[in-house]
């Protein structure tokens, strides 16, 4: 990993989807926003490394939303390009019938974009390398629990089948 000396770019946003960065990241390319997609078919496949963003667009409340959404199609209106995510709890403001399901305590937010110059294009072995290079230690995986046992799994799984019957999903 490469020493940087001067401290991560700020990204610049519209308040109040300001995002601030986690002093934890040590890497500067991961500190600043990064996306990359992985075309893991091969190793001649290209991928596309998105980095340092010149905005970063997040909501994390029901009223982030329409702003954020202007925020990113006037970013693609500059000629920029947008990687991120929509996280899957959005869904449930997509659909009017939904929206009391929203989770009140989430970790992530309902949607996250960087706006970018154009990406840098890498074949599978370069992947392999940055991801080499940029790795912050070595990752694991917690302790899992579910949050559901069998019985309230399938009530809610039969919920869910006799709605799509019905033509409510």
């Amino acid at each position: 990993m490469q020493s940087n000396s001067q401290p991560p770019r700020e990204p610049v946003s519209p308040a109040p989807l300001k995002t601030t960065l986690d002093a934890s990241i040590r890497s500067p390319a991961l500190a600043e926003g990064f996306v990359l997609l992985d075309n893991s078919t091969s190793l001649d496949a290209i991928s596309e490394l998105f980095e340092r963003p010149i905005e970063i667009i997040r909501a994390d409340a029901a009223d982030d939303v329409a702003p954020a959404l202007a925020a990113l199609q006037a970013g693609l209106g500059r000629g920029l390009h947008a990687a991120g995510f929509f996280s899957y709890e959005l869904g449930y403001l997509l659909e009017p019938k939904l929206t009391h399901l929203l989770p009140p305590q989430r970790k992530v937010p309902l949607l996250w974009f960087g706006l970018y110059d154009s990406p840098r294009q890498l074949t599978g072995g370069e992947v392999q390398r940055w991801l080499t290079e940029e790795a912050i230690g070595n990752p694991t995986l917690g302790e899992l629990a579910h949050t559901w046992d069998s019985s309230s799994y399938l009530k809610r799984f039969n919920e869910v089948q006799k709605n799509i019957r019905s033509g409510d999903i």
